[in-house]
């Protein structure tokens, strides 16, 4: 499955190029594109992998300067291990990784730098029955 994302916002309201500016007013005419990319795969009745990869990049003030600030690369592989067959609970193991590319105009001028964020996710999903 693929998933493409465009914003334009006359006012930052994801706030990540307000973030990225520093200033202490809101950032105006921000751009954010996004791609997303999603598979997955059932290997026994039991288990079902997903990978799920991803990119992001801002834009400040495409009306005049057209400036790209970031862009944000992302992996999230996920296992699921179904341990009943009738009862839908399932129990997952995921690693969300994160990379966060500076232009050479923000790492330059608004004194940022590359980084990385890495998680690991242990947990339990099941269906919430309502009356």
């Amino acid at each position: 499955m693929y998933d493409f994302h465009y914003s334009y916002e006359q006012v930052d309201t994801k706030g990540i190029v307000t973030n990225i500016i520093s200033n202490d007013r809101l950032a105006e005419n921000a751009r954010y594109i996004e791609n997303w990319l999603r598979a997955e795969y059932r290997f026994s009745p039991k288990f079902k992998v997903l990978l799920t990869l991803m990119t992001s990049s801002a834009y400040d003030d495409i009306k005049t300067n057209k400036y790209h600030l970031r862009t944000s690369y992302g992996m999230i592989p996920t296992l699921y291990y179904s341990p009943f067959k009738n009862i839908d609970i399932r129990f997952f193991f995921a690693y969300i990784g994160r990379y966060y590319d500076y232009s050479n105009y923000a790492v330059e001028n608004l004194d940022v730098a590359d980084y990385n964020k890495n998680e690991l996710r242990l947990g339990l999903i099941a269906p919430l029955l309502l009356l």
